[in-house]
C-alpha cells in the first residue's frame, strides 16, 4: 500500500585505550667529563591521542639495566643530569607509560669525550681558611703527578680577597729546578685565578712536580686535606704519606721572583692547581680502519662437527701518527644497540664478544634458521657492527667490524617416522612416503633414497621401492613381519634413515590387540648403593588379547626411542636397561652410575624409560604398545668428597678454618646435610675451639701446644651420615710481643715541640730472655731513635739505637744481648724520640695479654702508657709520668722459658 514511517538508528562509539607514541626522536647527546650535564626532554618528546591520558616515565640504560651510576633522571620534569666519569657512549632507553599500563620507547645515546684540559680541583672546590695571613711573603704549592705525557699550559691558584699585592706562579721539580714562571696581571680578584705560561712546558708520566704560587702575605688554605691522595682524570695531587709531605710552602721570595717551597704542615692544600693537556702538544687524531672476519656454522648431525669462531684483534690495522700512542676500544654498537665492552653484543646472525684491547670473538647462532639454510662455504650471510677507538689524548676514530657467516652441510633428519604398515597374502600392497617424512634445513639440498630391510640386506623379494617417488609396491605371498629400512643421503653424502614393519596377514584374520604396560623399578641407596633397589619385571603379554580362538601371541620387535632391539638382550634406555624375550617376559635393571638416577631422593622422586614392542598373533597380524617402567628414588648417604689436610695454629693466635662446600657431597637433589663437629674420638671439641655448623667454621685461640684430632660428621634429610677426621697442630711461637703488626694508633703524628722517651709497663707470666723493643714510628719522625728496657726503680737494662732516621710504622730493634726477665715482675720498654710520636687515648683503661705478656692496666700499675720530656738522640732518659692511660705503641720481643 506505500505507507511509511521514519525512526531514528543512534550508534555509541566506546572508546578505547590506544598506546602512547614516540613524537621526536632525541638525538645523540653530547658531554665532558668531568663537566654537570643535563637533558630535559621536550614535553611533546611522546603523545597520545586520548584525552584525559596521563603518562608516566622511566629511565634505564639501553639494555634495560641500570642508568650509568653517574647519570640520574627526573620523570617528573623528564630531565637527565649527572656529570660523566669516563669517555664512553652511554645508550639510554626512555619508557612512557599511560594509565592504562600502555607504553612506548626510544633509545638515544650520550657521547662523553675527554676534556681537552684537566685540572685538580673544580670551580666549586673552596678553602675552609680564605684570609690567613703570617705577615711574611711566602709561596704555597702541591705536589702532583700525571699517568700520562702531556703539557702544563698555566697554574690556577685561589686568590684570597685579602690578597693585594702582586702573584707569581711557578712550576718546579721536586729538586727545585724551576721550570716555567708567569706573573699575574692585577693586583685585584679573589678566587679561582688561572696565570698562563707563555710557552707550555712537558711533563714525564709517572714523576713528581711542585706547581705553586707567591702572595706578599694573605693565603688560603684547608687544613688535613692531603690525608689521602686527590685524583682527577690522569691528574693525582699525592697523599702526604706517599709524597713526603704533601702541601708545600716556604717563606720568602718576593712579589717579582717566587722561592721554592720545601716545608710541609699537618697535610695542608692551599690551593694551587695546574692546567693539564694530555698527549704530544698536537695530538693528532688516530684513523680506524675497516676489519673483516670470518666464521663457519656447525654443520653435520645436529650441528655435531665443523664450526669455526671469527676472532682476531680490530686495533691491529688501526693507526696513529703520534708516537708512544696507544689506542683502546671504548665503544661497540650494532644497529640501534649500545653493547657493553667484555659483555656479548647480540647481531643478526651471532654475538660478538669485544674488549677495549680490541680483542674479539664472534660465536654464530646456530639456532638462526637462515644461518641454517647455508649448505656450502660459499653461501654467506654477514653481521656489521661499528666500533670507536680512542688514543692517549683522548681523540677517537670509527670503523665497522664485518663478520660473514659461512655456511657448511647439515645431515637431513627423519621429520615423521613411518608407522608399522598393514598387508594381505595375496593382495596389492603400495605405499608412498610423504614428501616431508625427511627434510634437510640447507636451501638448494636434495635427498636420494635407498630402502633395504632393516638389517641392511636386499629387500624381500615380493615388495620394490621406487627412489624417484619414494614408493614401495609388490604382493606379499606369505605371512610374517618384514622390517624396512629407508635412508635419505643429502649432495654431501650425509644421510639418515628410519626403519618400520609390514605385517602380512591372511584374509579374515583379526588383528590382535596390544594393551600399554607398566613396571616399577627402586634404585640402590645407602651407602655407596650398598643397599635396596628393585628391579622391574613382569609381562607384557598378559594383558594384551586377540579375538581368534587358538591364536598365540609372540613378542618380535622391541625398540626404544630410534633404536630396535634384540629380543633377549639387554636394550639400553635412558636410566637403565631392558631386556625382553619373545615370550613377552621382561626385566628392567636401573642403570646405579646414571646422575639423573642418582640424584633421585624419595620414592615419589621419579623418572621413566618408555619402550615399544610390537607383537604377532599366529596369522602374522601385528599390534604395537609401549612398556614404560617408572624408576623411584631411594635415599643415598653423603658422601667425603675432599679430605681436610692437617691443620697448624699458633698458641696465642687465632685460628680459623672454613670447610669448603664440596667438602662433603650428596648427589640426591633436594637433599641438605647437617654438621656437627667432636674430637676425633667422640668427645667434646677442645675447649679452645668452637664450630658453627651454619658456616662449617671452626675458630678459636689455642692455649697450649698439642695435637688435636677432629671429627665432622653431616648427615643427610634421611638420617644417613658420613665423617672425616683431621687434625689441627698447635706449636709454641718462638717469640711473642704484646700488638700485632695491624695494631695502629688513632693518632699518628703528634708533637709537643720537645724530645722525649715514651713507653708501657709489663710483665711476663713466665721467665724468659727480652731479644729487642719494637715501637711505632711517626711518619713525622725524621731524627734518631734510642730504645730502653729499664726496671721500675729506673735501672737501665739494655738501650740500642734504631739505624736510619726514614721509616714508618712498626719498627723492631734489637739487643746486642738479650735480656733475661723474671716471672711476675714488672719492667719498662720505652723508645726516644725528637718530637714526633703516636697515641691512643685511654687504652690502658684495662690491661693488655698476649701468650705470657701483659700491659698491665693503668690502675693495676699505678699509671700506665709512661712518658718524660728530655734525653737526647743517643741517650734516653727513664719515662715516669702518664697522662689518660694512653698507649704510645712500644712493645717488647719476649723469648720464653729460655733464660739460663
Amino acid at each position: 500500500a506505500g505507507a511509511t514511517a521514519t525512526a531514528t538508528l543512534t550508534v555509541t562509539i566506546h572508546g578505547a585505550d590506544d598506546a602512547p607514541v614516540l613524537a621526536a626522536q632525541t638525538a645523540t647527546q653530547n658531554a665532558t667529563v668531568g663537566t654537570a650535564f643535563s637533558l630535559g626532554l621536550p614535553a611533546g618528546t611522546f603523545t597520545d591521542v586520548d584525552t584525559g591520558d596521563t603518562l608516566a616515565y622511566t629511565a634505564t640504560s639501553a639494555d634495560g639495566t641500570a642508568l650509568p651510576t653517574w647519570l640520574s633522571f627526573n620523570a617528573t620534569t623528564r630531565t637527565f643530569s649527572g656529570t660523566p666519569t669516563a669517555a664512553g657512549t652511554s645508550g639510554i632507553k626512555v619508557t612512557a607509560t599511560d594509565l592504562a599500563g600502555l607504553a612506548t620507547s626510544e633509545t638515544f645515546n650520550i657521547t662523553a669525550a675527554a676534556p681537552s684540559t684537566y685540572s685538580l680541583f673544580s670551580a666549586t672546590s673552596t678553602p675552609a681558611q680564605t684570609n690567613l695571613n703570617d705577615n711574611r711573603q711566602i709561596e704555597l704549592g702541591v705536589k702532583f703527578q700525571a699517568n700520562v705525557a702531556g703539557q702544563i699550559t698555566a697554574v690556577k691558584f685561589y686568590r684570597s680577597a685579602n690578597d693585594n699585592g702582586q702573584n707569581v706562579v711557578d712550576l718546579w721539580t721536586t729538586g727545585g729546578t724551576k721550570l716555567a714562571t708567569a706573573t699575574y696581571v692585577g693586583t685585584t680578584g679573589s678566587g679561582w685565578q688561572t696565570v698562563n705560561f707563555a710557552t707550555p712546558v712537558t711533563i714525564t708520566a709517572g714523576t713528581t712536580y711542585i706547581a705553586s704560587y707567591h702572595t706578599t702575605g694573605a693565603y688560603v688554605a684547608t687544613g688535613n686535606y692531603f690525608t689521602a691522595a686527590v685524583t682527577s682524570g690522569p691528574l693525582t695531587a699525592l697523599s702526604s704519606a706517599a709524597a713526603g709531605g704533601n702541601g708545600v710552602y716556604r717563606y720568602g721570595g718576593t712579589a717579582s721572583a717566587g722561592i721554592f717551597p720545601n716545608a710541609t704542615f699537618q697535610a695542608s692544600n692551599y690551593f694551587a692547581d695546574v692546567v693539564f693537556r694530555p698527549g704530544t702538544a698536537n695530538n693528532a687524531p688516530p684513523a680506524a680502519v675497516a676489519d673483516a672476519g670470518d666464521a663457519t656454522e656447525k654443520g653435520g648431525v645436529a650441528n655435531g662437527s665443523g664450526g669455526v669462531v671469527a676472532s682476531g684483534n680490530v686495533l691491529t690495522n688501526d693507526t696513529d701518527p703520534d708516537a708512544g700512542d696507544t689506542k683502546t676500544v671504548t665503544a661497540i654498537v650494532f644497529g640501534a644497540t649500545i653493547g657493553t665492552l667484555g659483555t656479548a653484543l647480540a647481531g643478526t646472525y651471532g654475538s660478538l664478544l669485544i674488549n677495549a684491547s680490541g680483542a674479539y670473538s664472534y660465536t654464530i647462532n646456530e639456532n638462526n634458521s637462515a644461518v641454517q639454510a647455508l649448505r656450502l662455504s660459499t653461501n654467506t650471510v654477514s653481521d656489521a657492527f661499528s666500533y670507536t677507538m680512542r688514543d692517549t689524548a683522548g681523540a677517537t676514530a670509527t670503523a665497522s667490524l664485518t663478520i660473514a657467516i659461512h655456511g657448511a652441510n647439515d645431515a637431513p633428519v627423519l621429520a615423521a617416522q613411518t608407522a608399522t604398515q598393514n598387508a594381505t597374502v595375496n593382495t596389492a600392497f603400495s605405499l608412498g612416503l610423504p614428501a616431508g617424512t625427511f627434510t634437510d634445513v640447507d636451501t638448494g639440498d636434495t635427498l636420494a633414497y635407498v630402502a633395504t630391510s632393516a638389517d641392511g640386506t636386499a629387500l624381500p623379494t615380493w615388495l620394490s621401492f621406487n627412489a624417484t617417488t619414494q614408493t614401495f609396491s609388490g604382493t606379499p605371498t606369505a605371512t610374517g613381519t618384514s622390517g624396512i629400512k629407508v635412508t635419505a643421503t643429502d649432495l654431501a653424502g650425509l644421510s639418515i634413515s628410519e626403519t618400520f614393519n609390514i605385517s602380512t596377514t591372511i584374509p579374515g584374520n583379526t588383528t590382535p590387540t596390544a594393551v600399554a604396560d607398566t613396571g616399577d623399578a627402586t634404585e640402590k641407596g645407602g651407602v655407596a648403593n650398598g643397599s635396596g633397589g628393585a628391579v622391574a619385571s613382569g609381562n607384557v603379554l598378559t594383558n594384551d588379547t586377540d579375538p581368534d580362538a587358538g591364536d598365540t601371541r609372540t613378542v618380535t620387535t622391541i625398540v626404544f626411542g630410534a633404536t630396535t632391539g634384540t629380543l633377549g638382550t639387554a636394550l639400553a634406555g635412558t636410566y637403565g636397561s631392558l631386556v625382553l624375550d619373545a615370550s613377552g617376559a621382561y626385566s628392567y635393571t636401573i642403570n646405579e652410575t646414571n646422575t639423573a638416577v642418582q640424584a633421585l631422593r624419595q620414592s615419589t622422586n621419579t623418572l621413566s624409560d618408555v619402550f615399544s614392542y610390537t607383537m604377532r598373533d599366529t596369522a602374522g597380524a601385528t599390534a604395537t604398545a609401549t612398556l614404560t617402567v617408572t624408576i623411584h628414588g631411594a635415599d643415598d648417604a653423603p658422601v667425603l668428597a675432599a679430605q681436610t689436610a692437617t691443620q697448624n695454629a699458633t698458641v696465642g693466635t687465632a685460628f680459623s678454618l672454613g670447610l669448603p662446600a664440596g667438602t662433603f657431597t650428596d648427589v640426591d637433589t633436594g637433599d641438605t646435610l647437617a654438621y656437627t663437629a667432636t674430637s676425633a674420638d667422640g668427645t667434646a671439641l677442645p675447649t679452645w675451639l668452637s664450630f658453627n655448623a651454619t658456616t662449617r667454621t671452626f675458630s678459636g685461640t689455642p692455649t697450649a701446644a698439642g695435637t688435636s684430632g677432629i671429627k665432622v660428621t653431616a648427615t643427610d634429610l634421611a638420617g644417613l651420615a658420613t665423617s672425616e677426621t683431621f687434625n689441627i697442630t698447635a706449636t709454641a711461637p718462638s717469640t711473642y710481643s704484646l700488638f700485632s703488626a695491624t695494631s695502629t694508633p688513632a693518632q699518628t703524628n703528634l708533637n709537643d715541640g720537645q724530645q722525649l722517651e715514651l713507653g708501657l709497663k709489663f710483665q711476663a707470666n713466665v721467665a724468659g730472655d727480652i731479644t729487642g723493643i719494637r715501637f711505632y714510628r711517626s711518619a713525622n719522625d725524621n731524627g734518631q731513635n734510642v730504645v730502653d728496657l729499664w726496671t721500675t726503680g729506673g735501672t737501665k737494662l739494655a738501650t740500642a739505637t734504631y739505624a736510619g732516621t726514614t721509616g714508618s710504622g712498626w719498627q723492631t730493634v734489637n739487643f746486642a744481648t738479650p735480656v733475661t726477665i723474671t716471672a711476675g715482675t714488672t719492667y719498662i720498654a720505652s723508645y726516644h724520640t725528637t718530637g714526633a710520636y703516636v697515641a691512643t687515648d685511654g687504652f690502658f683503661a684495662s690491661g693488655v695479654t698476649s701468650g705470657p705478656l701483659t700491659a698491665l692496666s693503668s690502675a693495676a700499675s699505678g699509671g700506665n702508657g709512661v712518658y718524660s720530656y728530655g734525653g737526647s738522640a743517643t741517650a734516653g732518659l727513664f719515662p715516669t709520668s702518664t697522662f689518660d692511660s694512653a698507649n704510645y705503641y712500644a712493645d717488647v720481643v719476649f723469648r720464653p722459658q729460655l733464660a739460663a
